[in-house]
């Protein structure tokens, strides 16, 4: 199967679980959508980051493999750094606004 097919349903295996989570009403129980989405999400990583390695090293000369693989962990890693980053500070802003207890004030 060919890398981009990969990649394809490893972006599935994100939306799914996120449209997932962000549809759940407020008293359900967690069966019905939370741990669906949760096996879901366990798949994301295997799909995108191995397709995102073989695409790397495919676009690159054999020599250059090893550099292509660094760089690519590298920007996955600030990705999430970036990511992480965002959403805290949107949670912190929206309990602020909220008027919620936030963690650590």
């Amino acid at each position: 199967m060919a890398a981009q097919w990969i990649l394809t349903i490893g972006t599935i295996t994100i939306l799914t679980p996120n449209v997932l989570v962000a549809t759940v009403p407020i008293h359900q129980s967690y069966w019905p959508q939370i741990f669906p989405s949760v096996v879901l999400f366990s798949f994301c990583p295997d799909f995108v980051y191995t397709a995102g390695q073989i695409i790397a090293s495919n676009s690159v000369r054999r020599n250059q493999q090893g550099i292509a693989a660094s760089v690519n962990g590298k920007l996955n890693l600030y990705g999430n750094s970036l990511g992480l980053g965002f959403a805290s500070t949107i949670e912190v802003q929206i309990a602020r606004r909220s008027g919620s207890q936030i963690m650590g004030d």
